[in-house]
């Protein structure tokens, strides 16, 4: 019988391979007439939930783009609030004594968290006449498995960047994790590639606090940069098919250190260069806000350096529904040991935000929405709000995270509540609608055994 406690494989995507009660059971949550299309329930099988739990077992098999998703433990949750207990130190007393002395009492250094059950959900609906006619898929199966995709991905985005600060729904992701309780353990690149030797740094800040880092997780472009590191001059064995020829280029698999060999997970979900909206994404996201004022003031430790001069900004407003297109453009004239002071008042219609995600060129010049990236977010306090930009951000850049990913300890794990489950809904008109939902958190037991490289560069092709 199938594990109820396991949400997803986790093997490698390459070399998994569905059994065959595993296939079956995508089989039976697909195929009409096998109690699972809410149009043949009757009486108390209209109410009843189905587990999706298979499906999303032989989905994430194929759906390439999980990484994170599938290298972390899956544990069960038994409360809407799970607690633990985070271990830093084991008693600093000393442990050599004369021969009739007790020892100080020695206690570990712990700290009791607690982790939120958030709650990922998607309505899908198939029409009548969709079910009458002919199709080259049955069109409850598509919906079905574009509504797993969709939830696995939002959760593989959250795992990462979720802020419960920013967006009150979502649970917090590693970054906002570790920035919480081990924010020593981040390293500021400023707008530098990754580099071997900075990787071995942060495996040994990992050591250094009893882990073996194992895994990192980087931007499409901070992959690139690292397989451009592989030096021509270098020697190494190019693969050779016989029927293809020679293979021109290395692959960076990974990092061996000291303290560990570190595999390299290149993820689509870690971006740099986010491009400013011009237009609403998402349905019932919040109007823009507006920028009423930017002057500067004087800061020795602002760390624009030599990059001054004219800076333009754009900020849009977030909720859990949307993020709204940017404002009108303002500029900043950033001299040497000045920051930006931004004021942003939001717009008096339509909801409040809950966060505005600020804009700005990476070197001063650019005067269009084009030419703005994501710097940062930050979370809604009042209208007018005063942000400050120092330049402790780049826009451009990304994050890349270091990590001991151990299954014995869990470090980390994701915390279930419920495995995924679909649940019909009452007909209103001539369509059969559902919700998939997923309940989960995010857990980090270790955070002193988890890097974040912050500003990092990769290869942006714009």
């Amino acid at each position: 019988m199938e594990n109820p406690n396991a949400i997803l494989d986790t093997g490698n995507v390459e070399s998994a391979v569905a059994s065959a009660e595993e296939v079956q059971n995508l089989l039976k949550a697909m195929q009409t007439g096998q109690g699972v299309d809410p149009s043949g329930f009757t009486g108390g099988s209209a109410l009843r939930m189905q587990s999706l739990d298979g499906t999303l077992k032989v989905v994430t098999f194929t759906e390439k783009h999980l990484k994170l998703v599938k290298e972390i433990p899956q544990r069960p949750a038994y409360s809407t609030v799970e607690e633990y207990s985070v271990e830093s130190a084991y008693g600093e007393e000393g442990a050599f004594v004369t021969e009739m002395e007790n020892p100080n009492e020695a206690d570990p250094d712990l700290a009791r968290k607690y982790a939120v059950v958030k709650y990922l959900r998607t309505l899908r609906k198939v029409s009548d006449v969709a079910g009458m006619v002919k199709n080259l898929e049955q069109p409850i199966q598509v919906q079905t498995i574009a509504g797993v995709r969709f939830l696995l991905r939002k959760l593989e985005l959250a795992m990462f960047f979720g802020n419960a600060t920013n967006i009150p729904v979502e649970f917090d992701g590693i970054l906002a994790l570790i920035l919480a309780n081990a924010s020593s353990n981040v390293i500021d690149m400023r707008n530098a590639e990754l580099e071997q030797l900075k990787i071995q740094d942060g495996a040994k800040l990992i050591a250094d606090n009893y882990g073996s880092a194992n895994l990192m997780f980087h931007s499409h472009g901070v992959q690139t940069s690292l397989d451009a590191s592989v030096k021509p001059d270098q020697r190494v064995i190019l693969p050779i098919q016989p029927e293809k020829g020679l293979m021109l280029g290395t692959i960076a698999a990974g990092v061996r250190t000291s303290f560990g060999d570190v595999a390299f997970r290149p993820d689509v979900f870690i971006k740099e260069g986010e491009v400013a909206p011009t237009s609403a994404i998402g349905t019932g996201a919040p109007l823009a806000p507006s920028i009423t004022s930017i002057t500067v003031a004087a800061n020795t430790s602002a760390q624009f350096g030599v990059n001054i001069g004219t800076y333009s900004y754009g900020v849009s407003a977030v909720t859990a529904k949307g993020e709204s297109p940017i404002s009108t453009i303002s500029v900043a004239i950033i001299t040497v040991n000045t920051h930006a002071v931004i004021q942003i008042t939001k717009n008096g219609s339509g909801d409040t935000p809950t966060a505005y995600k600020i804009y700005r060129d990476q070197t001063p010049g650019a005067t269009n929405p084009a030419g703005l990236r994501y710097m940062r977010t930050v979370a809604y306090s009042a209208s007018p709000q005063t942000v400050i930009d120092a330049n402790e951000d780049i826009p451009g850049t990304s994050y890349s995270f270091l990590m001991d990913v151990d299954t014995v300890l869990d470090t980390i794990a994701l915390k279930k509540l419920a495995p995924l489950t679909k649940l019909p809904l009452a007909r209103v008109g001539a369509y059969i609608q559902w919700l998939q939902n997923l309940y989960v958190t995010l857990q980090i037991t270790a955070p002193r055994k988890f890097v974040i490289f912050k500003n990092v560069k990769g290869r942006l092709v714009v």
